[in-house]
């Protein structure tokens, strides 16, 4: 059984989902079809997909020897402060891709996906941000909050600090650290140095389409069944999975992407917009720092 050599591990809303889908096209290339699985995140036991070593190597199960990478991409393992020790002990010349964007941005994206997944109660990023602190106490969650954690915005989004842990583990070169921003302007030339990166041949793919746009529900309720199953529901859902040989996530992703609509998020207010960019300025000075790039462009 294949075991993976490639990890993407975060940040969340940072692109990883769009190269997730450009990489599973090349046909050296091998991702499961369950995105996320999380195996590593010990210090988050409730969001993990699965327990045991030999459920997650079935994950692998369809790759052969012609795919020369084969990896997952769990955007939390960059947050959790285990994973990547994990990870590293199951694969010591595991190579690693991170993806980082403005951890304003981020952030507030971040809370957006959190909406639409019924993981967020608060609609109001303002609010949500305000109710850190209570959050933390275990007060005002949501009612289904796999990782209280998660919510926890201004840690999540502490860039800087989660890849400077991540080097203190890993080894630089077995490191790859991608801004959003260069994948935005520039996909085919960032594309071909992660084939590089992956010691990969380059494919023929030239265009990039945009991927996991900010999204709403168009049957909300509907939409809320499919994330939080009642139990009966799971265990019909469970009993259809298995007789159809359909992978976990699929059918409902399926039918989850039919009934979400994208739509733009409103700008975030000036007063707090310059709130999170003092709060995040150290982080970017960390990240300008490993990078050796001038962010300064990210607190205009």
């Amino acid at each position: 059984m294949r075991r993976p050599n490639f990890f993407i591990v975060g940040a969340p809303k940072c692109g990883t989902t769009a190269l997730y889908e450009y990489l599973r096209t090349h046909p050296n290339v091998f991702l499961p079809e369950v995105k996320e699985p999380h195996y590593f995140v010990d210090d988050f036991p409730r969001y993990r997909k699965m327990t045991s070593e030999a459920e997650y190597l079935d994950l692998f199960r369809d790759a052969n020897e012609s795919h020369l990478a084969v990896g997952e991409a769990s955007v939390f393992y960059l947050y959790s402060k285990v994973a990547v020790r994990n990870l590293l002990e199951f694969r010591p010349d595991a190579q690693i891709i991170v993806m980082l964007r403005n951890p304003v941005h981020m952030v507030y994206s971040l809370h957006s996906q959190h909406v639409f997944s019924f993981r967020e109660n608060e609609r109001d990023f303002a609010r949500a941000w305000a109710l850190q602190s209570a959050r933390a106490q275990g007060k005002r969650l949501p009612a289904v909050c796999p990782a209280p954690e998660f919510l926890q915005y201004g840690d999540v989004g502490r860039l800087g600090c989660q890849v400077e842990r991540l080097l203190q583990h890993a080894p630089r070169e077995q490191v790859k650290i991608i801004l959003l921003d260069d994948l935005a302007a520039f996909p085919e030339r960032v594309y071909g140095e992660t084939l590089s990166f992956l010691g990969l041949p380059r494919d023929d793919r030239t265009t990039f389409e945009r991927i996991n746009e900010n999204k709403v529900h168009r049957l909300a309720w509907f939409s809320r069944l499919m994330l939080q199953t009642p139990f009966p529901l799971s265990v019909a859902k469970s009993i259809m999975k298995w007789g159809l040989h359909v992978p976990d996530g699929c059918v409902r992703r399926w039918i989850l992407e039919r009934l979400s609509a994208p739509a733009a998020r409103a700008p975030l207010p000036t007063a707090l917009e310059q709130e999170l960019i003092a709060y995040y300025r150290p982080e970017v000075r960390k990240l300008e720092e490993i990078l050796g790039r001038d962010l300064k462009r990210w607190a205009a």
